[in-house]
């Protein structure tokens, strides 16, 4: 099931608005079954069946303006697990898939939640 998963996780990055995909630089996607202690602990969440994802390294424009050298990729990271139990149907794993990338994303660029509302 996870090559099915990452295959929709490619999909949904393929759809991504123009504007997304332009300017995401050094930033990798992956997939993981289940947030880390760690993960949970650093955002205060107490059950891991409520991180669908995270967003894991340095914002968008922040590494221009004040790193020098090699900065490491920042990393958008999905909850395979999580994300499929809260899915009933396919169709709603995918739209959910979707979702969780585009929150994820919007964390890398900085947008508030408020901002991200217009894009899912």
């Amino acid at each position: 099931m996870k090559r099915k998963f990452e295959y929709y996780v490619k999909r949904a990055l393929g759809e991504l608005p123009a504007e997304f995909k332009e300017k995401m630089d050094n930033l990798v996607i992956s997939v993981e079954e289940y947030p880390s202690r760690y993960d949970l602990t650093s955002l205060g969440i107490k059950d891991k069946r409520m991180l669908l994802g995270i967003f894991r390294g340095v914002p968008f424009g922040i590494v221009s303006s004040f790193y020098s050298g090699p900065v490491m990729p920042s990393e958008i990271v999905l909850f395979q697990r999580n994300i499929e139990s809260i899915a009933k149907t396919e169709v709603e794993l995918i739209e959910q898939i979707r979702l969780t990338l585009l929150h994820e994303i919007g964390h890398y660029f900085g947008m508030s939640e408020e901002e991200l509302a217009q894009y899912t």
